[in-house]
């Protein structure tokens, strides 16, 4: 079971009145059940703006914190670094003590990059990388949350709601750091003013960092009904595995909560009312595949329920995890109810509701997205038949 969360302000707003998954409707298309999946959405409509007027300029102030540190830091860095960069969904980014050196993990890329002002010779920079490798090995997430300068220029209330217990390694501790920064010499460039220095980590780094969350994945796809490859394929497209993945919204954790869109019921399903999840709750991986996979469903069983065709709901299913499902119904016509939108894809099979999508989502983000997750589940499913 998931920990009972924080209530707090940091990336969800939720709302929602759900039956539970073991009562949920079958896929029929009465008159009945329409009229049923109306009071739904009013019902939901309504608690969701009481809720959304209570706890929307807490979640304001949050944001507004957040980026402020976020600001602050870049500041900072922008004294010795001409384009600063921090951690997003994809990449940590580690800076030294006194900023001068600036370690990257590419998960997306399974690369780790060191830059350092000045210049600096090979061997020097081969030694350093191997360094780094061995100090990512050694840092967990719970290290990384409680050294990470924009999270301690946050105040101290904030800071509290921050706390997480993980001892993931950010880097795997098979990994040979020796093997790894040898033959890194050759990537390694200097210049007047900085010197830079890429490794490619092996193969089996990715592949642990998919056997890790696997366990997780398998328990709560299970529970709600989903397929293990689906649930992969969703947490490599929002953050390559990063157990350290966040946004500029701000959102945190491997599936990417976003608020007041894909968060807003997810609270309310599994505990009964609604809540805020603090972002200590949501970098913890059990938790966070576990909302991730509750809104899932959500969109699957309960927004697009009236979806005949399980291939055709699974389309605008994955689209609404991106983009938000009013957003997949405008596709179907301006000002598209969910009901409305759902009749219309009654009307088409797999590959039309494809096509459909593809030609009229508005944006080419949610398009890539799309695509991305049906090319990375089919990948899955040939893995896990070696697992």
């Amino acid at each position: 079971m998931p920990k009972k969360p924080s209530i707090w302000t940091a990336t969800l707003i939720l709302s929602g009145s759900l039956l539970p998954a073991a009562t949920a409707m079958p896929l029929q298309d009465t008159a009945a059940e329409a009229a049923e999946f109306a009071r739904f959405q009013q019902q939901q409509q309504t608690e969701f703006e009481q809720f959304e007027q209570q706890h929307w300029q807490q979640f304001e102030q949050f944001v507004e914190q957040w980026r402020q540190a976020e600001q602050a830091y870049k500041h900072q860095l922008s004294k010795t670094w001409q384009q600063p960069q921090l951690s997003d969904r994809t990449r940590y980014v580690q800076y030294s003590s006194d900023q001068r050196e600036r370690t990257v993990v590419d998960y997306q890329h399974n690369t780790i990059t060191l830059e350092v002002q000045g210049q600096v010779d090979k061997p020097q920079m081969v030694e350093r990388i191997r360094q780094r490798l061995q100090q990512l090995q050694r840092t967990t997430v719970t290290d990384a949350v409680r050294s990470d300068p924009v999270i301690q220029q946050l105040p101290e209330t904030v800071k509290q709601q921050l706390q997480v217990t993980d001892a993931t390694p950010l880097l795997e501790p098979n990994t040979d750091p020796a093997a790894v920064a040898e033959p890194a010499a050759e990537n390694s460039t200097s210049s007047a003013s900085t010197s830079k220095i890429t490794v490619k980590l092996p193969d089996s780094s990715a592949d642990a960092r998919v056997k890790r969350v696997l366990p997780s994945v398998r328990v709560y796809a299970q529970k709600h009904g989903l397929s293990v490859p689906l649930v992969l394929a969703i947490i490599h497209t929002e953050s390559s595995f990063n157990p350290m993945a966040r946004s500029h919204i701000p959102a945190f954790g491997l599936m990417q909560i976003v608020p007041t869109s894909a968060g807003r019921d997810i609270s309310d399903y599994l505990y009964g009312k609604q809540q805020l999840f603090s972002p200590g709750y949501l970098f913890d991986p059990d938790n966070n595949i576990e909302a991730g996979s509750v809104y899932y469903y959500l969109l699957n069983r309960r927004y697009f329920k009236q979806v005949r065709n399980d291939e055709v709901r699974e389309l605008l299913s994955i689209a609404a995890y991106n983009t938000g499902p009013g957003n997949v119904a405008n596709t179907f016509g301006r000002d598209y109810s969910l009901q409305q939108a759902s009749a219309a894809a009654n009307r088409m099979d797999q590959q039309q509701a494809y096509q459909h999508l593809m030609t009229h989502l508005p944006a080419q983000e949610t398009k890539d997205y799309l695509q991305k997750i049906l090319r990375r589940q089919t990948h899955y499913q040939q893995l896990m038949e070696t697992l």
